[in-house]
């Protein structure tokens, strides 16, 4: 309940922020997991510092999950002697 709380109350904040404000509009969006529009917005703004903090961001989240993924494989395996179809 609280998660989305936040979520609206960032939504709100991204309807006061200026469009043009990106250094901070783009953060803002990262922490409400709208990647794709970060990236949009960050490369629109042209500053290459802003794309390279949102592809990191992204980089770090798909890492996560790969992780997550090869774990469950090798939990599998052990447990059941068996490797899953993903």
């Amino acid at each position: 309940m609280l998660v989305l709380f936040e979520h609206y109350c960032f939504r709100g904040l991204l309807s006061l922020l200026d469009t043009s404000d990106t250094v901070l509009l783009v953060p803002l969006l990262l922490s409400i997991e709208e990647e794709d529009s970060a990236l949009v917005k960050a490369i629109e703004s042209g500053d290459t510092d802003l794309v390279y903090l949102v592809l990191f961001h992204i980089w770090q989240k798909v890492s996560l999950l790969l992780i997550l993924k090869l774990h469950l494989v090798c939990v599998n395996y052990l447990v059941c002697g068996s490797i899953p179809v993903m």
